[in-house]
C-alpha cells in the first residue's frame, strides 16, 4: 500500500501539457515547417542534374512526413483539449440553468400543496414533487420528501382528504425506490385494533425514522417497514416476522415468527401462538423468565431453541412444537 501511494504522489508530480502549450508547440512547428521547407527547397534544386535532384527529394520525403504528422498531432490535441472545455463549459451552464429550473419546480409545488383547501392543487403539487423525485441527479429529492413527510403527517387520518394521502403515500414509494429519504422523524397514530382486520397500516415509505400507535400490521406491509420502524405502541402484529428489533410496548403478536426481542417487549406486550425457534431474546437481568409464554401457546423447535445474549436455551417459560400441535388439533386452553 506505502509503494501504490508513492507511485500516485510522484504521477501527481508529472509535469501536465496544458491547452495553451499545444497551443504553442503547434504554432512553432508550423512555423519551422515553412523554414524547413525553404531550405529543403534550396538543397533540392541545388543539385547538378534532374537525377541528383530526385535522390534528395526521396531523402527529404520521409522527414518531411514525419514532421508534419508531428505538427498535425500537436494541433488535434489544442483542438482536442478547446472541444473539451467549450463542452465542460457547456455542461456548467446546463447545469446551472437546470438547478435554476428545478428549484422554481421545488417552490411551485410548495405553494401548490400550502393549498390545502384545494385538493385538485394539493395532488397537481404532489405530482410535481413526484417529478423532482426521479431527476436523475436528485437535486432537490430530499427536500422534497420532506414536503411529502410534512403533508403526510398533517392529512393522516383525515377521510375528507383521502386522494391526497394515496397519492402522497405513492409519491413517498416513488422516492424510497429511487433511494431518497426524508429526514423527518415521524409518529402516526391509529385507533387500537380488537382483531386482525381493524386499521390496517398502509406501507409509509421514505421515512428514515417512524413511530406508530394502534393499528394492524399484516406481514407483507410490516416487511417492508420494519428497517424504519423505531417505536411500535399498542399495534397489532398478525404473522409477521419479527427480525429487525424494533421498540414494542404493549403491542399484540399473533402468529408470529419472532426472531429478535428484549426482555422489556415480553413484559409489556402479548404473545399468542407465536413461534420463538432460534430467537434471540436480548435480556438486562432474569426478568424475561418471569413472564409465562406458555399461556398463550407460543413454542419453539426442540432443535431450535431460544436463547439469551449470552448463548444460553431459554425453554422454561415456552412449550415444544410437538406440545403446540396437540393443543391447537384439540383447541383445549393450555
Amino acid at each position: 500500500m506505502p509503494d501504490s501511494h508513492a507511485h500516485d504522489r510522484d504521477k501527481a508530480n508529472w509535469p501536465k501539457l496544458t491547452e495553451k502549450d499545444w497551443y504553442v508547440f503547434a504554432i512553432c512547428l508550423a512555423i519551422g515547417a515553412v523554414i524547413a521547407a525553404f531550405f529543403a527547397a534550396l538543397w533540392v534544386f541545388g543539385g547538378t542534374s534532374v537525377h541528383e535532384m530526385k535522390q534528395r527529394i526521396d531523402v527529404v520525403t520521409p522527414f518531411g512526413a514525419i514532421y508534419l504528422a508531428l505538427m498535425t498531432f500537436c494541433t488535434v490535441a489544442w483542438r482536442g483539449m478547446v472541444t473539451s472545455r467549450q463542452a465542460d463549459q457547456q455542461k456548467r451552464q446546463n447545469d446551472a440553468n437546470d438547478e435554476a429550473n428545478y428549484s422554481k419546480l421545488l417552490q411551485e409545488a410548495a405553494k401548490l400543496i400550502a393549498e390545502k383547501k384545494k385538493i385538485p392543487q394539493v395532488v397537481a403539487g404532489i405530482s410535481t414533487l413526484e417529478i423532482l423525485l426521479t431527476e436523475p441527479q436528485k437535486r432537490f429529492a430530499v427536500e422534497a420528501m420532506d414536503l411529502l413527510a410534512d403533508l403526510l403527517i398533517d392529512n393522516h387520518g383525515k377521510q375528507e382528504v383521502g386522494s391526497v394521502n394515496r397519492a402522497t403515500l405513492r409519491a413517498l414509494l416513488v422516492g424510497e425506490n429511487k433511494d431518497v429519504w426524508s429526514r423527518t422523524i415521524a409518529k402516526f397514530e391509529k385507533p387500537v385494533a380488537t382483531n386482525n382486520y381493524e386499521h390496517p397500516w398502509p406501507r409509509i415509505a421514505g421515512m428514515r425514522s417512524l413511530a406508530l400507535v394502534g393499528g394492524t400490521f399484516w406481514p407483507r406491509t410490516y416487511r417492508h417497514m420494519e428497517t424504519n420502524l423505531r417505536q411500535l405502541h399498542q399495534v397489532r402484529l398478525h404473522t409477521c416476522d419479527i427480525v429487525k428489533k424494533v421498540s414494542f410496548y404493549q403491542c399484540v403478536f399473533d402468529h408470529c415468527n419472532i426472531r429478535n426481542i428484549s426482555d422489556f417487549d415480553f413484559l409489556t406486550s402479548t404473545f399468542k401462538d407465536c413461534d420463538f425457534s432460534g430467537c434471540k431474546i436480548e435480556t438486562h437481568g432474569a426478568i424475561a423468565r418471569d413472564a409465562d409464554m406458555k399461556q398463550g401457546r407460543n413454542y419453539y423447535m426442540t432443535d431450535n431453541p431460544p436463547r439469551d445474549d449470552a448463548g444460553n436455551p431459554m425453554t422454561d417459560i415456552f412449550i415444544t412444537y410437538e406440545e403446540f400441535k396437540m393443543l391447537t388439533e384439540d383447541d383445549i386452553p393450555f
